[in-house]
């Protein structure tokens, strides 16, 4: 995972009467999502938290960015991974672009969904700057017509992925760049899940976040972006992510009626930063 700005959360719960100290830990990974139609990304994130299986790790934290604004860099970094995709063509695509580029270059994640190439060189018009030198799928924009899931290999990008069917907004680019290996196709022969690691790891869904807000789906459809979510943001992790450990040795009995203060001290080993939460 991209570790600049990573935060790392410690929970624990004091149940006095049994005089118990109890600690879990849980991971804080977060997601910046891109598009020129924050209400897509809002209705989005809505959708996919209800439907969301744990099968792969606890849903992330969501953030949307408004693309006609371009994000620095520094801010980007502070993200696990970049989930970009638009709703009609937009004039800052090409800034996006080059800031995404060097983000991935960096060791950063990136999911990229349909209307990405209406916007890129080859699609309907506009172009991504930097980024469409590395993005592993092109040469196409969008496909309208209805398709079900076609062929599908094994794959953590294609589990629990077993039916899926779009009415509309999906498929399209078709040259999948040399560096890059395709896992699932849609019924027309249209690539559905691309993948390459040119710094961190990008993978290429061929299907529209938002689509059910505008026309049918039905199937896989949420697993679908839950295993690329998840799977993008370990996979581009250059080394593990060390879990915090608890410095600091609690009391655990205490009278009855006493006041209870204990200070919590930790330490991580990857130097992330830590935050203690009770409960």
């Amino acid at each position: 995972m991209h570790l600049k700005g990573k935060i790392k959360q410690f929970r624990f719960a004091c149940t006095l009467g049994l005089a118990i100290l109890l600690g879990s830990v849980s991971f804080g990974q977060s997601v910046l999502l891109v598009s020129n139609n924050s209400s897509d990304m809002d209705y989005f994130q809505n959708q996919l938290g209800d439907s969301w299986t744990n099968n792969s790790g606890a849903l992330p934290s969501f953030t949307t960015w408004d693309a006609d604004n371009t994000p620095t860099l520094d801010y980007v970094e502070n993200f696990d991974l970049v989930l970009l995709c638009e709703n009609g063509i937009f004039g800052n695509a090409s800034n996006i672009g080059n800031i995404v580029h060097e983000y991935v270059l960096g060791g950063g994640n990136l999911i990229i969904g349909t209307f990405y190439w209406q916007n890129r060189t080859g699609g309907v018009s506009g172009d991504w700057g930097n980024l469409e030198s590395i993005d592993p799928l092109y040469d196409g924009a969008c496909d309208y017509g209805p398709a079900n899931l076609g062929t599908v290999l094994d794959h953590p990008l294609t589990t629990g992925l077993n039916s899926l069917y779009c009415s509309r907004y999906r498929g399209g680019p078709q040259t999948i760049r040399d560096n890059a290996t395709c896992v699932a196709w849609w019924s027309d022969g249209d690539p559905l899940i691309v993948f390459n690691q040119p710094g961190g790891t990008i993978t290429a869904i061929t299907a529209f976040t938002a689509h059910a807000k505008y026309s049918g789906i039905s199937g896989d459809f949420y697993r679908l972006w839950e295993n690329a979510i998840t799977w993008t943001m370990d996979s581009g992790s250059s080394q593990p992510n060390n879990p915090p450990t608890f410095t600091s040795t609690p009391l655990t009995t205490i009278d009855e009626d006493s006041e209870y203060s204990y200070t919590i001290t930790t330490a991580d080993d990857d130097g992330d930063a830590v935050t203690v939460s009770a409960n």
